[in-house]
């Protein structure tokens, strides 16, 4: 999962990892691996702020304070690291469902969720076929075959009223 999110970006150094930004920037002079909750992070800028001796990267809170998060030698650096934040954390807000639920789906859970909607599917099918087993059968015969042991008179054709005493008389 790592490897795509790193393909989305653009950048190596910048992951999303469990719901957190995590910004590894190792070829620095003083290298760092830095990790926020997106929840710490919340509305948060990042920022670059140049000095005559150093650029840095910088993010700005909410409750009015800074955290530098790292020194780079030149500008292009950090305003690389900052494109590709900006770009994570956008896909990231794109991806979000309507809930605010601040999961990424991973090809495991995508993977879950079609074998649980294929199981439920089966269990419908065969949950059809034996009810269908239990419901009584239908004699759909059209031309049904006459007994041979007929104990009504012959005298009126199929159909034919008799009376109830010759027919009792047969037996």
């Amino acid at each position: 999962m790592m490897k795509f999110l790193q393909k989305q970006t653009g950048h190596k150094n910048v992951s999303m990892i469990d719901g957190h930004l995590v910004l590894s920037l190792t070829e620095l002079d003083d290298p760092i691996i830095w990790r926020m909750s997106l929840e710490e992070i919340g509305s948060a800028i990042f920022s670059i702020k140049n000095t005559k001796t150093k650029t840095s990267l910088i993010l700005k809170k909410s409750d009015k304070t800074t955290e530098e998060i790292a020194v780079f030698k030149d500008r292009d650096m950090a305003a690389e690291i900052l494109s590709s934040i900006s770009d994570l954390l956008t896909q990231k807000k794109t991806s979000q469902n309507s809930g605010g639920n601040q999961t990424i789906t991973t090809p495991k859970k995508e993977a879950s969720k079609w074998f649980i909607a294929l199981f439920l599917v089966i269990i419908i099918i065969a949950l059809y076929y034996y009810l269908i087993t239990l419901m009584p059968q239908r004699n759909n015969d059209s031309n049904p075959t006459p007994s041979t042991t007929s104990s009504a008179p012959s005298g009126g054709g199929t159909g034919q009223p008799i009376d109830a005493d010759e027919f009792l008389r047969g037996l």
